[in-house]
């Protein structure tokens, strides 16, 4: 069983799949993101080799009292999964974790040895220590990157109600992510970060749009 969370899961309710405009407006990587205070995360778990159930994937936002990194970990608390075999979780990320939060994935990853943790985040989150907490967490062995236009699409393909609109890049999606990725390392102090692999895409929800309370 997953250990060092409280299990308050309480049906929680979680976005399974963004509409365009949330996913266009939060996650483009701009310089300045202005009214784009709330952190959306689109979460997948991988496990028995990349096979994906119902609730293995989906959408968190921030509530006022509690940022998507701690409702995903309570998520993820409630399965009661034993700890036999691997888990792979890979989040999206429209901002960094902030110091707190990063202290508390680092915390949940040195009690949960068989779960691995891959963050790619739009845009970093510059408050509060917050590169203490991200190099803390880096420590703890989770893999921590910016996303790229792969990211992007990536996440478009598997989150957003897309209609099977191609995802489409905005002009300095590449030259922001190239900057933001050298100011990354630069807080995680090390001269290359390794290459992260994509999961496997989660199966499409056929529900509708459900929206987070």
């Amino acid at each position: 069983m997953f250990t060092g969370l409280q299990n308050t899961h309480s049906q929680d309710k979680l976005l399974t799949i963004q509409d365009p405009d949330t996913f266009l407006f939060h996650f483009p990587n701009l310089r300045y993101a202005n009214g784009r205070r709330l952190c959306y995360l689109c979460f997948q778990v991988e496990r028995d080799h990349c096979s994906c159930d119902d609730g293995d994937w989906g959408v968190f936002r921030n509530k006022p009292a509690q940022h998507a990194e701690v409702r995903l970990l309570k998520r993820i608390q409630s399965w009661e999964l034993g700890s036999e075999l691997p888990y792979e979780v890979t989040c999206f990320q429209s901002w960094s974790p902030c110091c707190n939060c990063a202290k508390q994935l680092a915390r949940f990853l040195e009690e949960n040895k068989h779960v691995t943790l891959s963050i790619f985040a739009s845009r970093l989150h510059t408050m509060e220590d917050y590169e203490e907490g991200l190099r803390i967490l880096r420590s703890a062995g989770a893999h921590i990157a910016i996303m790229t236009s792969q990211d992007f699409e990536h996440c478009w393909d598997t989150s957003v109600d897309n209609h099977g609109n191609p995802f489409q890049p905005w002009n300095t999606l590449v030259s922001q992510s190239q900057k933001l990725s050298e100011k990354l390392k630069v807080i995680l102090k090390v001269m290359d970060l390794p290459p992260l692999c994509l999961p496997c895409p989660p199966p499409k929800c056929t529900l509708g749009l459900h929206r987070p309370l």
